[in-house]
């Protein structure tokens, strides 16, 4: 609060000092206006034109049969391939490294399933645990 009745106080001062001037506030605007108008004649004189032209030069690119031949004949040359190799790597990563442990986590399994439901015959049982 205090700050800002400094502000204030600083404010009124210079708005007094300033208001002699009764022209400054016409200043103000009109170079507010200046900046707007030279903004909107970049816009109009620069900005829409180049943006039309790189417009009309990628729909011209985009329709044109030979783009789309050039882009198919990268993806069958240049992406394909790699990404062919980089799915045989995952490929054999899996089957080297995951599924033989994979394999021993599913063997635990039946192993510990085989203790439990079957007897010493062989037979298939329900075991059960008493906790004391």
């Amino acid at each position: 609060m205090r700050y800002f009745l400094i502000f204030l106080s600083t404010f009124l001062i210079i708005f007094a000092t300033t208001s002699v001037k009764a022209d400054w506030w016409d200043d103000f605007i009109e170079n507010v206006h200046e900046k707007v108008t030279d903004g909107a004649d970049f816009i109009r004189d620069k900005a829409g034109p180049t943006i039309r032209e790189k417009f009309d030069a990628l729909k011209a690119k985009l329709q044109d049969p030979e783009t789309h031949e050039q882009v198919q004949t990268w993806v069958k040359e240049e992406a394909f391939p790699v990404i062919k190799e980089k799915f045989n790597q995952a490929s054999e990563f899996l089957n080297d490294e995951v599924v033989p442990e994979v394999k021993k986590v599913f063997d635990a399994g039946v192993e510990g399933h085989r203790r439990v439901f079957t007897d010493e015959n062989g037979d298939t049982v329900i075991k059960q645990t008493v906790d004391n």
